[in-house]
């Protein structure tokens, strides 16, 4: 079985982005957090999940070749 590995960088920006998403909820939980603030953090954390997303695609593209 061929082992299928991410990129480092991908592999940070995943964990980077799950970690914002998920300390937006926990701090949103015991803070009186304004819309507009958990809204951005956690459209930065999915943006940052998305982006390791495309490099993840763009290396697999590359290996194809």
């Amino acid at each position: 079985m061929k082992n299928k590995q991410f990129p480092k960088p991908a592999l940070y920006c995943l964990v980077l982005g799950l970690l914002v998403i998920s300390a937006t909820q926990v701090l949103s939980r015991y803070l009186n957090m304004p819309d507009f603030v958990h809204g951005c953090l956690m459209g930065l954390g999915l943006g940052v999940e998305w982006f390791a997303f495309i490099l993840v695609a763009r290396t697999k593209r590359k290996s194809l070749y």
